[in-house]
């Protein structure tokens, strides 16, 4: 019995050892780690190379990282967090709180776009005096405070329901504070991180990443493509949606790869109004543009693109079905009370994508559903979405967002001085959100959960276009792929598993 056990596990163990993982995250020519264009190719390899200092899955439940412990003092609102010093750096340094400090602050002081992760750390308190460009130093936020190498306390000026919950995924990066440049996110040479894999070799020529696995399961050896020509049809999985030239060769490639669709929506598309833009803040072009997109037209409403009517996912709570605002009719009637010059006026819509490409059908469709109200509108293609300090010539932005585990923390994008696209002061808003927040109930959160977007709605904010269901391609020896922990967005490479008897050579 015991001689049939060690066959069994000699044989496993030949299944899946010393396995090679080929993986294509994105068709970016920026290094993962930078890529703050795809947040999913970034977290991805953030999880691998640096690890997570909290996980979550579906039910919202939370699992440490390098976060040992955590404890709420409702009365001091104060975060004590307990560190894994345990943990080591792929250099052979520990990992500290001083550490961990600095991936709190680093959003705040760094030159780079980081507006998306400002947002869920905004409710530290004193982080809204740090400046970009400014050099780090221990205890230079008051809400931060290392008590010693294992440990630190945060204070909140508000938000603590929401903050656990900013400690995911996409989170900066973990990593000793030396071996970063001024501006405190792009390493001086290859990242060094304490997650399950590190950076064996970076090709400086391309985006290309060798990963080598340091502990746990899951491939040995990871190979990170992330071409600029498009999809690299030799790799075991490849993340889709966006890759340019996949669907070209699936289609004369059909079964090679599976395709794989998440449970839940990693994404929800917006068309955004950029209130700098003097006609985007007139609530009847606003209207306008709403009344003019069927979102339900089986022209781009299919597949992993559903719908929806709020800027939160139909799975989180608070979320309320809404009607199609879709009349196309009354869009015609307000253009043709717009000012001539709004209407004769060319309008920008700016979308994701490499500049002088066929913009595809669903930006084509957006603008031809503009143009058929009355409105003159064009494309402008670029692969730098950076909307924190949007040029007033592109009123309009279609705009992909990753969906938060938390609601409030979506909505928090919205509150002045927030939000990636500038949104006008809304009292009303802010009251109703400062309720939603402080409230212990959850029936009466879910309720003023209702009322923040029916105040978006009602004010012609911002219109939510579609949720994505995020779609894995992957070959036959893959026998399962990092998406164990849903949300979708969390992809763990340590998760995959690789059937190497099945793979054809």
């Amino acid at each position: 019995m015991k001689y049939l056990t060690l066959v069994f596990l000699f044989s496993s163990i030949s299944l899946y050892a010393k396995s090679e993982l080929k993986l294509q995250i994105s068709d970016s020519r920026i290094k993962p780690w930078l890529n703050f264009n795809d947040g999913y190719a970034r977290s991805t390899f953030n999880t691998a190379v640096h690890g997570q200092a909290l996980y979550f899955d579906t039910s919202l439940h939370i699992r440490p990282g390098y976060i040992k412990s955590w404890e709420w003092d409702y009365e001091k609102k104060k975060y004590t967090f307990e560190i894994d010093t345990s943990r080591k750096y792929s250099n052979g340094e520990s990992i500290s709180a001083y550490d961990f400090e600095y991936v709190l602050v680093k959003p705040f002081i760094s030159t780079a776009d980081t507006a998306l992760d400002r947002v869920p750390l905004g409710f530290i308190k004193g982080v809204s005096k740090l400046k970009p460009g400014m050099s780090f130093k221990t205890g230079m936020v008051d809400g931060i405070r290392v008590t010693n190498n294992k440990s630190l306390e945060v204070y909140l000026a508000s938000g603590h329901s929401r903050f656990l919950y900013s400690l995911g995924s996409r989170l900066p990066a973990l990593g000793p504070i030396s071996e970063f440049k001024s501006d405190h996110y792009t390493f001086k040479s290859i990242p060094i991180g304490s997650g399950p894999y590190r950076v064996s070799w970076s090709d400086p020529n391309s985006s290309t990443v060798h990963l080598k696995k340091v502990y746990g399961d899951g491939p040995s050896k990871v190979i990170l493509f992330s071409e600029k020509y498009g999809f690299e049809n030799d790799v075991d999985v490849a993340f889709g949606g966006g890759i340019s030239k996949m669907y070209d060769f699936l289609t004369k490639n059909p079964g090679k790869y599976r395709r794989i669709q998440s449970k839940l929506p990693f994404a929800i598309q917006f068309l955004e109004f950029n209130h700098r833009a003097g006609v985007a803040a007139d609530i009847n072009f606003r209207k306008a543009v709403t009344y003019a997109i069927d979102k339900y037209s089986t022209l781009t409403a299919s597949g992993s693109r559903t719908p929806i009517d709020q800027v939160i996912p139909n799975f989180s709570y608070g979320y309320k079905e809404k009607s199609n605002q879709y009349n196309l009719n009354r869009a015609k009637e307000i253009v043709a009370n717009l000012p001539k010059a709004v209407r004769e006026r060319e309008h920008i819509l700016l979308c994701h994508g490499a500049p002088g490409s066929d913009p595809g059908k669903y930006y084509r469709f957006i603008r031809d559903s503009l143009v058929e109200a009355g409105l003159k509108v064009k494309i402008e293609l670029t692969e730098d979405m950076n909307t924190n300090n949007l040029s007033e010539k592109y009123p309009l932005v279609l705009y992909g967002k990753y969906v938060e585990s938390y609601p409030l923390t979506t909505f928090a994008h919205y509150l002045p001085g927030n939000s990636h696209v500038t949104m006008p002061t809304n009292e009303q808003y802010e009251k109703v959100f400062a309720e939603a927040e402080a409230v212990e109930d959850l029936e009466k959160k879910v309720q003023l959960i209702h009322r923040l977007s029916e105040i978006l709605r009602e004010n012609y904010v911002v219109l939510p276009l579609y949720q994505r269901k995020f779609i894995y391609y992957k070959k036959n020896h893959i026998e399962a792929i990092g998406s164990k922990n849903e949300p979708a967005w969390n992809f763990n490479i340590s998760e995959v598993k690789i059937h190497e008897s099945k793979r054809k050579i």
